[in-house]
């Protein structure tokens, strides 16, 4: 597929750190302290940070990215934030997140309406998922549909 988001992917896959798509995956900032943690440990004969991020490799078929390996990447980006962030998974703590991807993607350059769709995919989901207390399913099309109607309008529509 042909990327919508081209310079976004681009930034995305430069700033994800080495990951690995898997069913199980950690889900909250304990988890990923574990395994940031793990990585310090002698067990593994490899110097820090080396062991690829494990992220979840399912609901990656309705996504903003040309590809599933783009969404990973995107994963790992973000659980990277949540991890020097020290962000937890609540509203507040995902809206932090948020806004450090908007604040890298437009300190890199990324044209405004690719800055948005990231926006939306990310917090745009969060303020879903807050009100509606489940991901949105068609990931594209809630992104495309921010993007031309703005969020507040996307929300009150079917999703």
């Amino acid at each position: 597929m042909t990327a919508l988001f081209p310079n976004l992917e681009a930034l995305i896959l430069r700033s994800a750190p080495p990951h690995v798509a898997v069913p199980y995956a950690p889900e909250d900032l304990a988890d990923l302290n574990d395994w940031a943690n793990a990585q310090h440990t002698p067990d593994y004969g490899r110097e820090p940070w080396l062991l690829e991020l494990p992220v979840w490799n399912g609901a990656s078929d309705s996504t903003i990215y040309s590809s599933p390996e783009v969404n990973f990447a995107y994963r790992a980006w973000h659980d990277w934030l949540h991890l020097q962030l020290q962000a937890d998974v609540s509203y507040a703590d995902e809206r932090r997140v948020s806004e450090a991807h908007y604040q890298i993607a437009t300190a890199a350059g990324i044209p405004e309406h690719e800055v948005m769709a990231l926006w939306y995919d990310s917090h745009g989901q969060n303020v879903y998922h807050q009100y509606n207390g489940c991901f949105v399913k068609d990931q594209r099309g809630f992104v495309l549909n921010c993007l031309e109607h703005g969020l507040e309008a996307t929300l009150l529509s079917t999703w």
